[in-house]
């Protein structure tokens, strides 16, 4: 994957020059403004102890595993019964996505893990639970910083539903200690108060062609240019940020539609893309613009996967929907499947937006399966 090997570039720099760089050049080890540093400082790790690869999967398979248990005692917390429990576990322990980036050198199966971790510590309803699940955030937020408003959104809810309301300040003040300090390593790296360029990549290279006129390209493809050059990063960001919002306000109703469609498109979005990534070499994929027919012209394994995703992902929907009366009861759960299907409203529609989601849409689905399976054996008894 590409991003597997931006990770292993930093921790292969960290590990021989001590610098937290992608630069595969050693005499040119300019500092990297992407990526928050506790993925990378893991594979530091496994270079320090000379471990190979298949430890860091050992791990993550482990927390896989430990997520779906992980469920299941949520689900119990909730106030589920056995039944609605078993049924979440097991729609998790069969999505798709999560099982393949399990397998890989990124940061979706250990950010997951987390997410589930804190989301366990907040149903305790216990200070000292609520503090480490803030705490868990601000780790959270050092593997991928997408998690920044989601703890701000958590604690305004709890703020107005609980009475500790001086605990939730803290604990929230705990959890921006974290993204204090990488925007202070930004500014003093980059004289940019930051978090990362990622907004303004997907705004700029994956939002704007979904809904720019082929009018508009060329002006865009100068704007592109402007910014592969050898420029710094202060007039990076000043280029595509100030052309990004300068577009959307120009075609605002375009823009909507790419932000309403994109988390639509995210939950649907076959994982067929990573397979072909992988099997490409092996199988001669014929490449198509269409996916309809990519899907076709696929190798029977990936035809495969892609059916039992979404016949997954139709059970887990019909749980969802049926579910959904309930919501009130579930708010927690809620927000974190949403936020993660959500932020994917800028960005390309990819499976690996959802993974983060996944737990707790399987979560909600058990829920509502649960409830139209009580429904069903209802009318058959005074049938």
């Amino acid at each position: 994957m590409p991003d597997s090997w931006g990770y292993i570039q930093i921790a292969e720099n960290l590990y021989h020059f001590g610098a937290f760089s992608q630069s595969p050049n050693p005499h040119n080890l300019y500092p990297d403004s992407m990526r928050t540093p506790l993925y990378p400082a893991l594979l530091w790790v496994m270079y320090v102890f000379k471990l190979n690869i298949q430890w860091l999967l050992l791990l993550q398979i482990a927390l896989n595993v430990h997520i779906i248990y992980l469920v299941f005692l949520i689900s119990k917390n909730l106030g589920l019964n056995l039944k609605a429990s078993l049924f979440a576990s097991a729609l998790f322990s069969l999505s798709l996505p999560s099982i393949f980036f399990t397998n890989t050198v990124m940061t979706e199966s250990i950010f997951q893990w987390m997410l589930v971790v804190s989301v366990y510590y907040l149903l305790q309803n216990n200070s000292k639970q609520r503090f480490l699940a803030f705490l868990n955030f601000g780790l959270a937020f050092m593997l991928r910083p997408a998690i920044l408003a989601l703890p701000l959104f958590i604690a305004f809810g709890a703020y107005f539903k609980n009475s500790g309301k001086k605990l939730i300040v803290s604990s929230l003040l705990i959890f921006l200690l974290f993204p204090a300090f990488w925007i202070a390593r930004n500014k003093a790296t980059f004289d940019k108060f930051m978090i990362s360029p990622v907004l303004e990549i997907n705004l700029f290279f994956h939002y704007l062609p979904e809904f720019l006129p082929n009018s508009e390209m060329d002006a865009f493809l100068k704007e592109k240019t402007k910014t592969e050059g050898n420029i710094p990063l202060k007039e990076w960001l000043h280029i595509t940020r100030s052309y990004s919002f300068k577009m959307i306000k120009k075609y605002p109703a375009k823009a909507l539609l790419i932000s309403f469609t994109n988390p639509i498109k995210t939950f649907l979005f076959p994982i067929r893309s990573y397979f072909d990534f992988q099997f490409k070499k092996d199988f001669s994929w014929k490449i198509e613009n269409n996916m309809v027919n990519r899907i076709l012209n696929s190798h029977w394994s990936t035809q495969i996967a892609i059916v039992f995703q979404i016949l997954i992902s139709l059970i887990t929907l019909l749980g969802i929907i049926y579910g959904f009366p309930q919501w009130k009861s579930y708010w927690l759960i809620w927000m974190f499947a949403a936020y993660f299907i959500l932020t994917s409203a800028i960005s390309v529609p990819d499976p690996r937006f959802r993974v983060p989601a996944e737990p707790f849409l399987a979560i909600l689905g058990g829920i509502g399966l649960n409830k139209l399976i009580d429904v069903i054996k209802a009318k058959k008894a005074t049938s």
